[in-house]
């Protein structure tokens, strides 16, 4: 049996170590963007090729990674729901549904609120507030992101104020996925129960995800340009084929990884990154259709796709302990770098730090440094403080 996907009476909820792998690779990629684009520690421009620092291509991975986890948490019990008309179904799955939604909330919300609560500190405690914000507007605006996650809107605040609101590059910027996912965690499962079996959800899902990988998405980078990224239509396919791979999952065809599947995994894993940098490197004012969804999203749904139908893909002995790790903390890792980093760059520019016998390059030396040594402990205290514990809670 393959490596961490036993199912025992003590462990009924089946674990997929290679997803798990595949989260901590795209983590590491999403961090080298937030703490060179957004903040930036301008060293690792020196060490870090451009090709990598590019993290959308990571995100659509995340997106796939979530349609599959969560359509295969629903997949055997929406099974009970295929009798009766839509409302029937609706009336029996209210606590299939109250506990799903539960499970949603707690898997997210409580590390959401720390991470606001984080940057209500810092904003009241520096300078770091901008001029064109007062600090009534930087309160409100905190005050509001844990409703539009919740009501899956925050990536359209995103897309309409990311540059007139310094909440976004200074810390709440990543939570804009959370918005694409909590829009998929609310209108998904009732979706799925307006079908009678799992067989006629498997071609919905299909269905829709390629309308939104080949017509939606495309559309909005041929028509729009790529100014809609964070919308709703260049990220639904990934969620909806992933939740389509629930639905044909089968754990009697898995099959452990070759050689050169474990090969072609890690290049198609580079190959997105390298692809969408080399499109940006164009500035074209719009670009390819296929650059908005069809080429990343379905090399990103094949990754997905390998990890779950050959375990093995993703296992690289010497990377086995740090992806691992990082993939079962990617929320808490995810959502706390940007926030951190800036905490990090302030620090260094403040008059709390003597850097005058410095040069810049030895000050952004010492960013880096501070900076990864602060995060796995900061991830790892609120992994095990916050988003441990509410995820349990959510479970009871």
């Amino acid at each position: 049996m393959a490596e961490g996907k036993n199912i025992t009476a003590e462990n009924p909820r089946k674990i997929f170590q290679d997803i798990e792998y595949l989260r901590g690779a795209a983590c590491i990629l999403v961090l080298v963007q937030h703490i060179i684009w957004t903040c930036p520690l301008y060293y690792l421009h020196m060490i870090v090729p451009d090709a990598f620092l590019e993290g959308s291509g990571a995100v659509r991975i995340f997106f796939a990674i979530s349609g599959f986890v969560v359509t295969y948490s629903m997949r055997d019990k929406l099974t009970q729901f295929s009798d009766g008309l839509f409302i029937e179904r609706f009336g029996a799955a209210k606590d299939f549904l109250v506990s799903f939604y539960k499970k949603r909330f707690f898997r997210i919300m409580p590390v959401v609120f720390l991470v606001i609560f984080g940057a209500a500190i810092f904003f009241a405690s520096t300078d770091y507030t901008p001029a064109c914000c007062n600090v009534k507007e930087w309160f409100y605006d905190l005050f509001r992101v844990p409703f539009e996650i919740l009501f899956g809107v925050y990536h359209y605040s995103m897309h309409l104020f990311q540059w007139t609101r310094r909440i976004y590059d200074a810390g709440l910027g990543p939570m804009w996925t959370l918005g694409v996912e909590s829009q998929f965690y609310i209108i998904w499962p009732l979706a799925l129960l307006l079908c009678k079996n799992n067989n006629v959800r498997a071609i919905m899902a299909l269905t829709l995800g390629c309308l939104f990988l080949f017509v939606f998405g495309p559309g909005t980078g041929a028509l729009i340009t790529d100014k809609l990224y964070y919308l709703i239509p260049n990220h639904a396919a990934e969620l909806l084929l992933g939740s389509f791979l629930a639905f044909v999952y089968d754990e009697k065809d898995e099959k452990e990884a070759t050689t050169i599947t474990k090969i072609c995994a890690v290049v198609l894993f580079f190959a997105i990154w390298i692809y969408v940098r080399a499109i940006n490197s164009l500035q074209l004012i719009a670009p390819p259709a296929f650059y908005m969804g069809v080429v990343p999203s379905a090399m990103s749904i094949l990754l997905v796709a390998l990890a779950v139908f050959r375990p093995g893909s993703f296992t690289i002995p010497v990377l086995k302990p740090i992806l691992g790790y990082l993939g079962s903390r990617s929320l808490s890792f995810y959502l706390i770098q940007l926030l951190l980093a800036n905490v990090v760059v302030w620090f260094t520019g403040s008059t709390y730090f003597d850097a005058g016998s410095m040069s810049k390059m030895q000050v952004y030396g010492l960013q880096v440094v501070i900076f990864f040594v602060l995060l796995p402990i900061c991830t790892e205290l609120v992994y095990r403080f916050v988003e441990k514990p509410a995820r349990a809670f959510g479970r009871k």
